[in-house]
């Protein structure tokens, strides 16, 4: 999946539902996240920075809103102030530590591509 933002812009937030290798939820209740982004083929910008385990609205690719819970495992990642300042491709992923201290990282395989958009001014 590819997630769009434009240079220094801090919105949207980042949304990614955690779901185990048969598609299934998982459960976030107690657990903490973080966040990790990298230049393609190019150095760390942000490593395992706080996230958050979500509880609220959602917007899904398809546009809809939905009202979710840690119970139903989103994650999500807010732009630090100033937002990232060079355009250009991106793999990041989450980390959750679950209860019990088992780490499990989304996606488990690969990464998820951000495309940071050059702004006109």
């Amino acid at each position: 999946m590819t997630f769009y933002i434009k240079q220094g812009n801090t919105s949207p937030a980042l949304l990614r539902q955690m779901l185990d290798d048969t598609g299934t939820k998982v459960n976030l209740t107690g657990a903490t996240v973080d966040f990790s982004l990298a230049k393609v083929a190019g150095p760390v910008v942000l490593s395992r920075v706080a996230a958050q385990v979500w509880s609220g609205p959602a917007t899904l690719s398809n546009g809809t809103t939905i009202t979710v819970t840690p119970v139903d495992g989103w994650m999500r990642f807010a732009w630090p102030p100033g937002g990232i300042a060079e355009a250009g491709a991106y793999n990041a992923e989450f980390n959750a530590t679950l209860p019990g201290g088992t780490l499990e990282t989304v996606p488990n395989s690969g990464y998820e591509l951000v495309h940071v958009g050059k702004t006109l001014a």
